[in-house]
């Protein structure tokens, strides 16, 4: 938001997906170019373009969520991708999730983020400074 001047909200409305993937696109590789980063990327970022193999060249987590806790997720959220899908149902978020699958499988390191956050958390610390 800092960097487009705007909510993303507006900037979705007012200029559409692909032009927000594609600052979405630029901002990433430019955070990747700086070795000491750490990147939370969205669920459509690494399936847009070749952003997936920019960051599969770094150290990378993929947090898998259950499809029916990310619906509930997603229902509740207020970011403007989130009220994109607000409407969908299981049936809807299963196909999304077959459909970048592939690509959220490259990462370096696979956790299951279904339950406890801290958990989630201390998995992958105790993964990292071991």
């Amino acid at each position: 938001e800092e960097r487009m001047n705007m909510k993303i909200v507006d900037y979705w409305k007012q200029y559409g997906e692909i032009e927000f993937r594609i600052r979405e696109r630029n901002i990433l590789l430019e955070a990747l170019s700086n070795s000491s980063s750490v990147i939370s990327t969205g669920g459509g970022c690494p399936s847009f373009m070749d952003n997936m193999f920019y960051i599969s060249s770094h150290y990378s987590i993929f947090l898998e969520v259950e499809p029916s806790i990310l619906l509930s997720r997603l229902n509740t959220g207020d970011r403007a991708v989130f009220k994109r899908f607000a409407d969908r149902n299981d049936q809807q978020i299963n196909q999304l999730l077959s459909e970048r699958i592939q690509y959220y499988n490259r990462a370096s390191v696979i956790y299951s983020n279904n339950g406890d956050l801290e958990n989630t958390l201390n998995n992958i610390v105790s993964h990292l400074f071991i």
